[in-house]
């Protein structure tokens, strides 16, 4: 973990036989922090929804095939007699997915991940998600 980029102070060396010369591709955390967008920041989000939804890590699987095709995926998590549906766009391109029909028709919003701050909306049924986004929804 590189803290800080103009701050070596408690920075550890590392193994002996670590790879010396190696560059992080991302800024130092002091950098980060400020940076909503950051993979930071990402994390923090991704780690959140995790610990808010307890089906995300300990859930029972099971693909919404009619949702699951090319560079667009979903499924649902089923546990403790609580089920979410998790809708991806694995594209670089904005998509709208439909819920109509599905196991996810008449689920909500419960929370989403983009990469730069950009949101999700539902409306009327359809999911308008941007380029590589993942979005929760609850009943």
């Amino acid at each position: 973990m590189i803290w800080s980029d103009t701050d070596a102070t408690g920075m550890t060396t590392g193994p002996k036989d670590a790879d010396k010369g190696i560059q992080s591709a991302f800024a130092g955390v002091e950098q980060q922090i400020q940076d909503y967008t950051s993979i930071l920041n990402y994390y923090k989000r991704a780690v959140r929804l995790r610990n808010e939804n307890p089906e995300i890590a300990r859930g029972e699987i099971a693909i919404v095939e009619a949702l699951t095709e090319g560079n667009q995926a979903a499924i649902t998590k089923t546990y403790d007699g609580s089920t979410i549906g998790i809708v991806y766009n694995t594209s670089d391109e904005e998509m709208r997915v439909s819920l109509a029909g599905t196991e996810l028709d008449g689920m909500g919003i419960r929370g989403y991940l983009t990469l730069n701050g950009e949101e999700i909306v539902l409306e009327e049924g359809v999911l308008i998600m941007p380029a590589q986004s993942i979005c929760i929804l609850r009943a």
